[in-house]
């Protein structure tokens, strides 16, 4: 049955060419390289890889990141973004994630 059947499970594994996000274990791979995230820093990262292409809004991920937190702001998703550039720079990926103001954020990936 092994052979039969594919039992492996990607459904944890979230992929844009060279970039694979592992969910279940926060970690970001690319080209040899990992790196780890917050539960934050992965729920937002998670939101923006699975919308590939297109923005997500700022309140968007707010809402899904801090649904129950009434005080949370904007800052609060601007410090959890920086720190998410700064690891993805750390590894040589430089600008994936695209900010435009009145829309939000764009996962662009490795282009």
């Amino acid at each position: 049955l092994r052979r039969t059947y594919d039992f492996t499970n990607n459904a944890n594994v979230i992929k844009a060419g060279d970039i694979s996000l592992l969910t279940d274990r926060a970690i970001l791979t690319y080209k040899n390289e990992e790196i780890s995230f917050t539960k934050t820093e992965l729920m937002i990262l998670e939101d923006l890889m699975k919308s590939k292409g297109n923005f997500v809004s700022k309140n968007e991920l707010i809402e899904k990141c801090w649904y129950n937190d009434d005080y949370i702001d904007e800052n609060t998703l601007y410090v959890n973004m920086s720190r998410i550039r700064s690891k993805l720079k750390d590894i040589g990926l430089n600008n994936i994630i695209e900010t435009k103001s009145g829309f939000g954020y764009k996962f662009k990936g490795t282009e």
